[in-house]
């Protein structure tokens, strides 16, 4: 697909962020109460809620060209909003501040004489990152209040001004490692960035997109398969095309062992899936669904030999801790794309110590200072974790194995484009008790690190894929890399900054028990640790291993065999648990790609992208409308996705 040169305003575009971050964040917040419980748009990679709102202005755009040309937004204004509200999404997401805001009062707030958390964890919380006062809040958990109260506003201010002061430095630490790899993985790999497709597609100013008939077609169909599934929720008189994957699970059938430990296996058909997953390559898409079914196959056979290790999320039991393996197998990818990067990484060293290296004029920012990020961002984060209590050998452990799992989803993101990567239990500091065992991480440590739990959760709305995949679109539209920098940065602190005012406003005026995320899951772990203490356990250190080296071992059989055609990748993000839904759908689409090249050649693949961008865009659009609906008739609507 070829890209003009792009030119416009994009301090208008900047400026339209920051009048969308917070509608977007309140749309966010509201769409998840647990009485709506709305699709959730940031569990995927690509979210349909910023698809939305850059649907709406090249709309609204094509009107601008056609009576008011000068006024009109260009493609590099286009591709800045969408920047600033993926990045500002990512951060206000259901598994990013929206957990956090929960955790910072949930230690003291949900502490009771029965599960003891006074005497167990609160002597090692820092009264300067958590909210203590009942009379605080009280308020804020039964509703019919105002925050505008100086006591209330008193009471949180320290905390949540010190959290987003680490959140921002956290995620400006990913921000600089994207400067350093941005040539490497845009210009000299050209990684295929399979997920920014439509809105690069949708972005483009005088062109066809949106006077293609195929698209319009997919687009039919994507809008009209949801537009009947949500009557239908809602009028169940009408009858739903049978697609939902919810409802049809194989695993309800597999009662006798040992083929009940297939577990929860739904088959069904969601468009946007497919839409997308059309866009991974062919290898990488088969991949991703023979692995899925490599994972239910151990699952079975763990169980034919009476296997009896660690129960899963669908209770059952499988021949070795899969979590713990897709966490070795992630390590593997980190390190694979860094030794595919060597030579530039000695190259950027060379410029940043004054040697002949590259020219880095035009990258967003210098190398040098790009590394000065780098430090200055984690000796920040260190002199944080220190002053919270954890001790520093914990602290660069925990980090290094965090920036590597954010280095290995970002190179599966714009390598591999999966739809959704979910890694539930399966984070650093699971992995690092598992190995270490909780006496030797000590209690102070357990407690601050449960407090990590909102960006360690899932890891579905990182934002580091979200920055690099902002310069890949900089880089096809010909945007200046200095001119997105700088409205990423703006976005990131303006969406950390004004997400705790919307949340609070909200929580005070509904009820913060109405807001609840997932921050109870990380202290119930935390209870669990410190009441039952455990030594490392070999057998889960032996499973990242495993894991570790299957990824090693893939990667080196593509590079030696050319038939080869399992990627490392498709074993890493197909254990997670929200993958299940959508498996089938990457199926479908692999399975349609593969006939329309063997007999439409590349001729017929180039004609058929644009209903396949059709069938994404039809289905946010009307997963958007019923969003939407939800959050205003305060009730639950159809989604594809929870």
């Amino acid at each position: 697909m070829v890209t003009k040169k792009s030119s416009g305003n994009t301090l208008r575009g900047i400026a339209i962020g920051l009048i969308l971050i917070p509608l977007n964040s309140y749309w966010l917040i509201l769409s998840k109460q647990p009485y709506q419980y709305q699709a959730v748009s940031t569990n995927m990679a690509l979210f349909f809620n910023v698809i939305l709102f850059i649907f709406i202005l090249a709309a609204l755009n094509l009107l601008l060209r056609k009576y008011l040309p000068k006024i009109s937004l260009s493609q590099s204004d286009l591709i800045v909003v969408y920047a600033m509200l993926s990045i500002a999404s990512a951060i206000s997401a259901t598994d990013m501040m929206q957990t956090l805001a929960p955790i910072i009062e949930h230690a003291f707030g949900f502490a009771t004489i029965e599960n003891d958390w006074g005497t167990l964890f609160h002597k090692y919380i820092p009264t300067w990152i958590t909210v203590s006062d009942k009379r605080i809040l009280e308020p804020y958990y039964k509703g019919d209040s105002s925050l505008y109260t100086l006591r209330y506003i008193e009471g949180w201010f320290v905390p949540a001004l010190s959290w987003v002061s680490f959140t921002v430095v956290l995620v400006f630490v990913m921000l600089c490692i994207n400067v350093v790899i941005r040539r490497q993985w845009v210009e000299e790999e050209k990684l295929s960035y399979p997920i920014i497709q439509l809105p690069l597609e949708m972005t483009k100013v005088g062109e066809g997109f949106f006077t293609n008939k195929l698209m319009w077609l997919g687009f039919a169909v994507g809008g009209g398969i949801s537009l009947v599934n949500g009557l239908s929720y809602l009028y169940p008189v009408i009858p739903d095309l049978g697609f939902n994957p919810y409802r049809h699970n194989i695993g309800a059938y597999l009662t006798e062992k040992p083929w009940n430990a297939v577990g929860w296996m739904p088959v069904g058909l969601v468009p946007c899936i497919a839409g997308l997953a059309f866009f991974m390559p062919l290898d990488m898409s088969f991949s991703c669904w023979f692995f899925y079914l490599f994972w239910k196959t151990q699952k079975v056979v763990g169980s034919m030999i009476g296997f009896r290790g660690v129960a899963g999320l669908s209770g059952s039991f499988y021949l070795a801790q899969l979590n713990q393996q897709t966490f070795g197998g992630a390590m593997g990818i980190a390190v694979i794309a860094l030794w595919l990067s060597r030579r530039h990484l000695v190259r950027v060293f060379k410029t940043i110590i004054g040697k002949t290296g590259i020219d880095d004029s035009h990258e967003p920012i210098r190398y040098r200072w790009a590394l000065c990020g780098i430090l200055g961002g984690m000796a920040f984060i260190t002199l944080f974790c220190y002053r919270a209590g954890m001790s520093v050998g914990v602290i660069l452990l925990f980090f290094l194995l965090y920036l590597a799992f954010s280095i290995a989803i970002t190179r599966i993101r714009v390598e591999f484009g999966t739809p959704i990567h979910d890694f539930a239990y399966g984070d650093p500091p699971i992995m690092m008790v598992n190995a270490l065992g909780t006496r030797s991480i000590g209690a102070a440590n357990l407690t601050i690190l449960s407090f990590f739990f909102y960006f360690n959760r899932t890891y579905r709305p990182h934002p580091m894929p979200h920055q690099l995949e902002s310069f890949k679109l900089a880089h096809e539209a010909r945007l200046n890399n200095r001119i997105l920098l700088s409205a990423i940065l703006i976005a990131m602190v303006f969406s950390a900054s004004i997400f705790f005012w919307i949340y609070l406003h909200i929580g005070y005026q509904e009820g913060g028990s109405s807001l609840m995320r997932f921050a109870a899951d990380g202290f119930r772990r935390l209870e669990q640790w410190l009441t039952f203490p455990t030594e490392g356990r070999t057998s889960d250190l032996a499973s990242m291993i495993t894991g570790f080296v299957s990824v090693i071992f893939l990667m080196a059989m593509r590079i030696r065999f050319l038939w080869w055609g399992l990627h490392p990748a498709g074993y890493v993000i197909s254990a997670g648990y929200a993958i299940n839904p959508f498996w089938f759908s990457i199926f479908l689409s692999w399975f349609a790609k593969w006939i329309i090249l063997k007999y439409g050649g590349l001729k017929g693949h180039r004609r058929a992208i644009y209903f396949f961008l059709g069938l994404t865009l039809g289905e946010f659009t009307l997963a958007s409308f019923w969003s939407i609906l939800g959050v205003i008739l305060s009730r639950r609507m159809y989604g594809f996705i929870y």
